[in-house]
């Protein structure tokens, strides 16, 4: 009898075990096949952008990915973590990392065969291409305290835009050729005080692009090979001869990145300098409006309503990550922008960026120290940025902002983000480049928990009396019951 017992007993242990087995094998098998991960932060730093996900899942062929950091690196865990659900999302990617102590060798003739001059960065390579990003590309410093403690602290990391910008670049190696016009006082990146200017374009360059001054005067068309015609800036009018030559390009397919600022004309007068464009906007439904925007609510500071952030944005590709993320674009003197009826019929307008309801368009420009709401005034809500498309052909595009500063030095590399990500993504969709848009920055949130004095120690009495205690009862309670 006690044989047969003890054979049950064994037996039941012995299915009971294999069952277990079975099951850890099964759940792990499931869990491998079928791997899904759930981000619960704020700020959504572990999830993929959609633009991301379909880059992945339409990769046709396979892609290499060496990271040659250190394992002790500050963004090492977080390029990690990004790269593995690239991984996960396409099968094309073949990851390796490469610490330049412990794989020297190797790390070495990974950086001699795809030309890498800088260290702590990501490779990026197909069988004939590669892109290499570097650290200071997917990173972003706050310097504010370096001045007292000699530290910068980690912001932003913004890999997933640089590194998807790069497998782009890989995988389509067309450079699109930007001109920046001159000769009617642009910015220009080879002045002292357009250091905005020059940023933009490096920018650009590491994205991809080739850009180049042109000098419209006594030229007959745009170049063949122009993505993108940029004017940033005029501080003189345009000819009508130059600007029939944009307006035939734009009409035939090209593009056009407008930044027009409110030059005043000297004089007794006080009025806003032509920029011999007006009719050019006007025939695609853009009016530039003789005032200068004024928007109390949206003010950066005290006293000057003309230095604001533009926060109204309208549905589009250029502004929906600024929408989603509530990035404010920092505006500096800003000219008003009004949306027509477009003469041509095969255009069509729409705002990009607007004031708030209590905006106006200052058009008393004797003293700009006290600016005031007249009843000639234009007010309401006022257009800051437009853009117009040709229904008839998509390529015709042209975007058109009342402020050449966005590209400032200082509103361009502001902390806020809004200006370098609208920029750059009006340029993307300019050149017909969508899938480039860019994607936000994620923000590196340390959000330590503050207690109390009294709700440290309910905690302490919780968790380390209490729950234990209970814990023991029951222990105690289950013995005793077995023993009964």
């Amino acid at each position: 009898m006690k044989s047969k017992q003890k054979f049950l007993t064994g037996a039941n242990w012995s299915a009971f075990v294999i069952l277990s087995i079975s099951l850890f094998v099964i759940v792990n098998y499931l869990s491998f096949r079928h791997f899904k991960t759930y981000d619960a932060t704020f700020s959504g730093e572990f999830s993929l952008s959609p633009q991301t996900k379909k880059f992945l899942k339409d990769l046709k062929e396979e892609m290499e990915i060496f990271v040659l950091l250190p394992m002790g690196d500050e963004s090492y865990e977080r390029v990690e973590r990004l790269l593995n659900s690239f991984k996960s999302e396409s099968s094309k990617i073949k990851l390796e990392f490469l610490d330049p102590e412990k794989d020297r060798e190797k790390y070495e003739l990974v950086m001699k065969k795809y030309s890498v001059t800088t260290p702590n960065s990501v490779i990026f390579a197909t069988n004939d291409r590669s892109k290499w990003v570097e650290k200071d590309q997917f990173l972003e410093y706050d310097f504010s305290s370096y001045q007292f403690d000699g530290t910068a602290k980690l912001k932003n990391f913004k890999g997933e835009g640089a590194f998807l910008n790069a497998m782009y670049e890989v995988v389509d190696p067309r450079k699109p050729k930007i001109y920046f016009t001159v000769g009617h006082g642009e910015r220009r990146d080879n002045e002292d005080n357009n250091r905005g200017i020059y940023l933009f374009k490096e920018r650009l360059s590491k994205e991809g692009a080739v850009t180049e001054e042109l000098q419209t005067v006594a030229l007959s068309k745009i170049p063949e090979d122009a993505s993108l015609v940029v004017v940033a800036g005029p501080q003189k009018p345009f000819t009508k001869g130059e600007s029939d030559i944009l307006e035939k390009y734009l009409d035939e397919g090209g593009s056009l990145f407008l930044l027009i600022d409110p030059v005043i004309e000297e004089g007794k007068d006080m009025k806003f300098e032509k920029t011999g464009l007006e009719e050019m906007c006007l025939r695609h439904g853009i009016e530039l409006l003789d005032g200068l925007v004024v928007d109390p609510e949206a003010s950066l500071l005290a006293g000057r309503a003309q230095t604001f952030f533009g926060i109204n944005y309208s549905p589009n590709e250029i502004t929906a990550d600024l929408m989603k993320n509530k990035y404010p674009i920092l505006f500096i003197l800003a000219r008003a922008l009004k949306l027509t009826e477009p003469t041509d019929k095969d255009f069509k307008s729409e705002a990009l960026v607007s004031t708030g309801k209590e905006a106006w368009a200052e058009t008393n420009l004797k003293n700009l120290k006290e600016v005031k709401k007249d009843p000639e005034d234009p007010q309401g809500i006022l257009t800051l940025a437009a853009i117009t498309v040709s229904e008839k052909n998509k390529k015709s595009r042209m975007v058109v902002v009342g402020d050449s500063d966005i590209i400032s030095e200082g509103a361009f590399l502001s902390q806020l983000g809004g200006n370098a990500i609208f920029s750059l993504n009006a340029v993307h969709f300019l050149v017909q480049q969508e899938e480039r848009i860019s994607i936000p920055p994620k923000e590196i949130n340390k959000k330590p928990i503050v207690l109390t004095t009294t709700q440290l120690m309910t905690n302490f009495i919780i968790l380390v009396v209490l729950f234990p205690f209970a814990i023991a009862l029951f222990g105690v309670f289950v013995y005793f019951s077995r023993r009964r």
